[in-house]
C-alpha cells in the first residue's frame, strides 16, 4: 500500500508538474496572445489614425475644391459684370455717335436748305439786276430816240 501510495503521490507530483508546465505554457501563450492583441490593437490604432488623417485631408480637399469653384464662379460673375459695363459704355458711345451723326445730318440739311434759299435769292437778285439793266437800256434807247427826234425837230 505504501508503494501504491508512493505511486499515487508520484503521479500526483507528475500531474502537478505537468499542470505547472501547462500553466506556464498557458501563461506564455497568454502573454504571447496579449502581445499579439496589443500589436494588432496598435496596428488598428495606426490604421484608424491614417483613415482619420485621410478623411481630414479629403475634407480639406473638398473644402478647397468648393472654395476654388466658388472663387471661379465669383470671378466669372465679376468678369461678366465688367464685360456688361464695357458693352454698355460702347453702346452709349455708339448712341452718342449716332446722335451726333443725326445732328450733323440735320445741320447739313439745314445748310442745304439755306444754300437753296441763297441761290434763289441770288437768282432773283440777278434777275432783278438784269431787269433793272434792261430798263436802263430801254430808257437809254428811249432817251436816244427822243434826242434824235428832238435834234431832227430842232435842226430842220
Amino acid at each position: 500500500m505504501k508503494k501504491d501510495f508512493q505511486d499515487l503521490q508520484n503521479k500526483y507530483t507528475e500531474l502537478q508538474n505537468e499542470c505547472q508546465k501547462h500553466l506556464t505554457s498557458n501563461e506564455q501563450l497568454k502573454n504571447t496572445n496579449d502581445n499579439i492583441v496589443n500589436e494588432k490593437q496598435a496596428l488598428i490604432d495606426q490604421l484608424t489614425k491614417q483613415i482619420n488623417d485621410m478623411q481630414q485631408v479629403q475634407g480639406e480637399l473638398i473644402e478647397k475644391q468648393i472654395k476654388q469653384h466658388t472663387d471661379f464662379e465669383r470671378q466669372q460673375i465679376e468678369n461678366r459684370k465688367i464685360q456688361e459695363k464695357l458693352f454698355k459704355e460702347k453702346i452709349d458711345e455708339y448712341e452718342k455717335q449716332i446722335q451726333l451723326i443725326k445732328s450733323n445730318f440735320i445741320i447739313i440739311k439745314f445748310l442745304i436748305i439755306i444754300n437753296i434759299f441763297l441761290d434763289q435769292f441770288l437768282i432773283e437778285t440777278e434777275n432783278n439786276n438784269l431787269t433793272h439793266e434792261q430798263e436802263k437800256i430801254r430808257f437809254k434807247n428811249q432817251l436816244q430816240q427822243a434826242l434824235q427826234t428832238s435834234k431832227l425837230f430842232f435842226f430842220k
